[in-house]
């Protein structure tokens, strides 16, 4: 359709028009003008940086000659000749030549030196390499004194005439007092004339081709030198133009002055090493000699924007009435554009009213849903949702200040094992409505084992009463349900979108619960130190693992008690890193031993479900049982392999107890295993040791000679193994409590006794 029909017929599409041609002609027009001021503030601008860089050159180049002029003084100072004749107190015409000569071979080396003098105060002598008397520099020596006393150096520009050709020359005369900040005596002082016409070149050298002129003024308003070096020397501190430079404390900078009626830009920069200040004078309309084309320039812009933006405003007005014209399309089947009825004109609101009316009145049908999304708002500020549905319909939350707390249910394993699926839910719903009910704040089931709480506060202070009620939702779950819950609090913040912030920090309070235990409130802390470096408790696994091959059951409760104590000091997750990794080293030293493999595949188990884990007191339990089920297992394989090796062991001494080199070296060298290894393996099988278990067979043996047979004592010790008789004697009363003889005499005689008499006989 045309635009002049839409431009008459709807009163939404004009307007948007309107607007839009309204608003591009106005920013049209500000955007011109800022562009033409800033266009010709930024020329005036970029001249005086021009300016301004120019003169700080020149500064620079300036400083390096004061610099030059001290580096001269320090050079004569040096000199011995030079300091003799200027402290001297007597007239020495030799020692003037000397000096004489030392000033001409000093200013051999600097071009822009005119000449050195040197005053002597004591004998009013001054030598020069110019030849210029007393008497003609008596102006300037006889104001040395006055000015010792205030500066080690001192300007002056003057004009001297030369004693050869008699004409006038300018220089800038640097009177230095050595006296003035050293031991040397103040009755002296270094004359250095430098050429003015040096500093003229310098300053025609950076002299930018705008300038109309440069002014080089001391800090008292007195012109020292101009670019147009025929100008006088004269005092314009009371001039405008330079009056507000030197009342500015700025080290540099720019303004505009009018001058014999005309308008000039000034610009400045002072050196602070020389007091002088060095000024720039422009003409303003050389700056803007362009400006009529900047206009004109301007002006075409301004013309060719506005012609595109009338344009635009088409374009956009199209674009923008685009959407609502298939709105209406498709809310009220009567609206068409171009339609039959388009000679009549169109409110497009008044029928989105109409359509929206509709709409209200089918939402308000839909309360008893809309309560139940209003309720999941809480788990949108938990959870960060990114489709927030609530909030559509619900107002932003208010007040000034958050927090938010988890509570979440203790051992959630044996709590999901006992209840079934319904009944998880119901004491949900009901631990819920206990902390709803008891805090006064809204709660919500966030997961299986958590419930998550919102609390609006009036003040960024948890309120006093908040503890204990907490306690008593504790408390009542506890009464109630049988089961525990521990409590995370977040910090207090200040908006609504920092909630999930809260939520996220009350969470990580709640790891505190592996550390402390179940049932309890933890705080979150906002300002944590960081944790350091994570140290890998080696020398525990070291030990952990031999006592546990060794089957020292006690040690290894020890090590795992000394464990728990070092882990408990570490963050959550450098506890679980510091578990995990040894849970797994014990698994790799453990699962390698045939006896406790099963047992070693408990490690690994353990080591993959450790976040499961909710206390480290459930870990530190459960690796006390590995632990020991792992020591049985090895005492169990060692006892049946061992006991293979006893058994042969004692079946051999019984074959062979009587040959009298049988020793446990002679046993371990047989059995292919170390004496002392032997030893110990003998002695946990037999609960003795290998000596008196060889002992008690052949005193075994002995008694049944002494009863089966008629040979004498010394014989059955023989028969034996034992050749030492008076040994065998002692080893058998001592384990009998009776001699051979006696023992053999007592138990023929015991034959003819009763039953009842026999039992006294020792066995």
């Amino acid at each position: 359709m045309q635009i002049r029909k839409k431009l008459f017929l709807y009163a939404t599409y004009r307007k948007l028009f309107l607007s839009f041609f309204l608003l591009l002609s106005v920013t049209i027009g500000v955007v011109c003008a800022a562009l033409y001021m800033f266009f010709s503030a930024n020329s005036v601008k970029e001249v005086a940086g021009i300016s301004q860089s120019m003169l700080r050159q020149t500064s620079y180049v300036a400083n390096i000659v004061n610099q030059q002029v001290y580096e001269i003084g320090n050079h004569l100072l040096n000199n011995p000749d030079i300091v003799t004749g200027m402290f001297n107190p007597e007239i020495d015409r030799l020692q003037e030549y000397r000096v004489v000569r030392a000033l001409t071979d000093v200013q051999a080396g600097y071009p822009f030196l005119n000449f050195i003098g040197i005053y002597n105060g004591y004998t009013e002598r001054y030598m020069n390499n110019k030849g210029v008397s007393r008497q003609a520099e008596a102006e300037l020596l006889d104001q040395i004194p006055e000015s010792s006393e205030t500066a080690y150096s001192s300007l002056y520009p003057r004009t001297f005439e030369d004693p050869v050709t008699g004409a006038g020359e300018q220089v800038f005369t640097f009177v230095l007092k050595p006296g003035f900040n050293s031991y040397l005596p103040r009755k002296g002082a270094i004359v250095i004339n430098m050429n003015e016409s040096y500093i003229q070149e310098l300053v025609q050298q950076m002299r930018s081709n705008r300038a109309d002129f440069i002014v080089l003024a001391d800090d008292a308003g007195s012109i020292l030198m101009q670019s147009d070096s025929e100008s006088p020397l004269v005092n314009v501190g009371s001039e405008a133009y330079l009056s507000r430079m030197l009342a500015s404390e700025e080290t540099s900078g720019s303004y505009a002055v009018v001058i014999d009626h005309e308008k000039y830009l000034v610009s400045y920069v002072k050196s602070e090493e020389l007091n002088w200040s060095f000024v720039s004078i422009n003409r303003y309309k050389d700056l803007l000699s362009n400006l009529g084309r900047l206009r004109s320039i301007v002006l075409s812009i301004a013309l060719a924007m506005f012609l595109a933006g009338v344009a635009a405003a088409i374009w956009l007005t199209n674009h923008m009435y685009d959407p609502l014209d298939k709105l209406l399309r498709k809310l009220n089947s009567t609206y068409a554009v171009g339609g039959d009825g388009a000679r009549r004109q169109v409110n497009e609101y008044s029928l989105l009213g109409e359509a929206f009316q509709d709409i209200s009145d089918q939402i308000a049908s839909m309360g008893p849903a809309l309560q139940i999304a209003k309720k999941s708002h809480l788990l949108n500020y938990f959870k960060g949702s990114q489709v927030d549905f609530a909030n559509r319909y619900l107002e932003p939350l208010k007040g000034p200040d958050f927090v938010a707390i988890v509570l979440r249910i203790d051992r959630f394993a044996a709590f999901s094992h006992i209840h079934s699926e319904q009944t998880q839910s119901l004491i949900r719903f009901a631990i819920c409505n206990i902390a709803q009910e008891l805090t006064g704040m809204e709660a919500i089931v966030v997961a299986a084992d958590e419930v998550g709480v919102l609390g609006r506060l009036d003040s960024p202070i948890l309120p006093t009463a908040l503890q204990a009620r907490l306690q008593d939702v504790q408390r009542h779950v506890e009464e109630y349900f049988k089961i525990t819950v521990s409590i995370g609090i977040g910090p207090i913040v200040n908006t609504d979108i920092e909630i999930r912030d809260s939520y996220e920090k009350a969470k990580e309070a709640l790891l505190n619960r592996f550390f402390a235990g179940a049932g309890r409130i933890f705080y979150s802390e906002d300002d944590e130190e960081s944790p350091e470096e994570l140290r890998y408790p080696s020398a525990i696994e070291k030990v952990l693992v031999e006592s546990i091959r060794a089957s020292r059951d006690d040690i290894a409760a020890k090590e795992i008690d000394a464990l728990a104590v070092y882990v408990s000091e570490l963050p959550y997750d450098q506890a679980l890193l510091c578990l995990n990794q040894l849970v797994i080293s014990m698994y790799r030293s453990l699962a390698i031993v045939p006896a406790c493999k099963s047992e070693a595949n408990g490690l690994m188990e353990m080591a993959t479900s450790l976040t499961l884990y909710e206390t480290l007191e459930e870990i530190i339990s459960e690796l006390k049982r590995i632990c020991t089920a792992v020591s049985e297992a090895i005492r169990a394989h060692s006892k049946g392999r061992h006991g293979e090796i006893i058994e042969e062991i004692k079946a051999y001494i019984e074959q062979n107890y009587s040959k009298p080199d049988l020793s446990l070296d002679f046993i371990a060298d047989r059995v292919q295993l170390t004496p002392g290894h032997l030893g110990k393996i003998f002695k946990a099988q037999s609960q003795s040791s290998f000596n008196d278990y060889l002992k008690n067979v052949r005193l075994e043996k002995a008694k049944e000679l002494l009863l089966e047979t008629d040979d004498s004592a010394n014989t059955i010790s023989e028969r034996i193994g034992i050749f030492n008789t008076t040994y065998f004697y002692t080893i058998f009363k001592k384990k009998y409590g009776l001699s051979p003889a006696q023992y053999r005499s007592e138990a023929l005689a015991n034959r003819l006794k009763s039953p009842e008499e026999k039992a006294d006989i020792p066995e």
